[in-house]
Parts: structure tokens; sequence; C-alpha cells
């Protein structure tokens, strides 16, 4: 069996005949996405990920050189790639000489957090694939939520509710009453799994419907989720409580005065050479 893989792509997460390796990776996604842009996210391990590739392609280059002198360094470089390669995301994570480093330089934050939480798992060699509901949140970083968001869309046939701003959103549309951001408190987020899979149950399987919402029809509970998610999570301007963050108003400002400003310079080059 391939040991190769990639980093997740937010849009197709729901996987349900992945390689232990690809399992491996997507757990450590659902925890470095708690909280963030999915899409920046995938990016960011994305160089993080080639950077530890480089790191250790790099060092198994050096190592040869020195046993091997009188063989083509090229020759060592190639072979050390293909085997780093095929190395896993739990081999990656524990051959790192500064996982902090790397995850910081690749944007990854909390990189602290973020290298405690894969450490966590790399040294316990968890096989996320063969791992159940409590095995998988006690790992620290991890927690019931990434838990659950990683069951559901590795596994045929798991109802969770993965309690983000977008779900919550969608049941608020739907007349709950629902925080706008993940329920800190166990029970309170029991009784919102509740509710929303009684909901989502009315909007799963063939023949179901509902005027309110375009997401009914689909085949699985990890399917709607993905769509609530890919529908709320279009790039708009970010509210709260009604106005634009002024980030956003000074970011609009800047992009006018550049045009203007771009304009004006047209205007005048073209008079000076007319």
């Amino acid at each position: 069996m391939s040991r190769t893989w990639t980093t997740t792509d937010p849009d197709k997460v729901t996987n349900f005949a992945r390689t232990p390796a690809e399992h491996q990776e997507f757990l450590m996604f659902g925890a470095a996405v708690a909280g963030k842009d999915a899409r920046f996210t995938s990016k960011q391990l994305g160089r993080a990920w080639s950077s530890l590739r480089y790191q250790e392609t790099k060092r198994r280059t050096q190592a040869r050189m020195r046993a091997e002198p009188h063989i083509h360094p090229r020759q060592h470089f190639e072979r050390a790639a293909a085997e780093v390669k095929q190395l896993s995301p739990y081999e990656l994570v524990r051959s790192a000489r500064n996982l902090e480093g790397t995850l910081h330089r690749a944007g990854a934050t909390p990189h602290t957090l973020r290298a405690k939480t894969f450490r966590a798992l790399a040294q316990r060699d968890l096989a996320p694939e063969k791992a159940d509901f409590e095995t998988l949140a006690s790992v620290p970083g991890v927690g019931s939520k990434t838990a659950k968001f990683y069951l559901t869309h590795s596994r045929a046939g798991e109802r969770h509710a993965v309690l983000d701003t977008h779900l919550l959103g969608w049941m608020r549309d739907h007349g709950v009453r629902a925080p706008r951001h993940t329920p800190g408190s166990p029970t309170q987020y029991r009784k919102l799994e509740q509710q929303y899979l009684a909901l989502a149950d009315k909007h799963v399987g063939p023949g179901t419907s509902c005027p309110h919402c375009p997401h009914a029809g689909a085949a699985a509970h990890a399917d709607f989720d993905l769509n609530v998610w890919r529908d709320r999570s279009q790039r708009r301007p970010r509210q709260w409580r009604g106005k634009t963050y002024k980030a956003d108003q000074r970011w609009a400002q800047e992009a006018v005065r550049s045009v203007i400003r771009g304009t004006l310079i047209t205007e005048v080059v073209e008079a000076l050479l007319s």
C-alpha cells in the first residue's frame, strides 16, 4: 500500500477510504483548523509539511555524503528524497528538530500548542482509524469537537454535530437559540447536538426537502455538514453587530484611494506623452 499523502483539501474532507498516513494527517488538520479559516489552515499546514520534508531530506543527504563521499551528491539527494516521501506525518513530526519554529514560519498559529498536539499524537503512535471517540478526545489539543469532526468525515454512518460557527448559524436560521461560538460546557454541547441531529435528520436522505434550506437531500450527515460549511464559509465582509470591522473599512478606503491615484498618474503620463 502506498504511504504517500497530501494536505487535506477543505472542500473535500469526507473520505471513508483513507490510508493510515492520510488518517494521521486529517486528524492533525482537524486539531489545527479549530477556530481557524479552513482554507488558510490547509495552506499553512501544506507549507509546514513541505518544510519538514525538506529539512529531513537535507539531513539524510548530508549523512549519506559523509558515509559515502565517492557517490555524487545528486544521487544521495534523490535517494533521501524518495525515502522522506514515504514518511508518515507521525514520522515527520518525530524527526523534526524544531517543530515549533517550522509551524511558526508556516503561519500555523498558535504554533506552540499545535506542536504539543502533533507530538502527543506522534508519541502515542495513535492509529486514528482504529480509535474510539473517548480515545481521540483525550489527546491534548484534540478534544470532543475535533474528534467528532474526524469521525464524521472518516467513518461512514457516524452521527455527530461539529458545532462550529457555520453550523450554529444554520441552527439559528432554523429557529434554534444557539450561541455564536462553540459552547464550552459539555452539557450545553450535548443539548445543542441533540437539537441539531433532530433537525439534520429531516434534511438527510432521499426524498427530504426544506423550503428554507438548499442542503436537503444530502446522502449522509457528513455530506450535509460539508454542504452547510461550503455555503456559509464563502468570503464575505466580516460582520459584528451589524457593522463591518474597521480593518475592512480601512482596506476598502485604501483600495479606492489606490484606484484614484493610479487613474491620476495615468492621466498625467498620457498628458506628458501627447
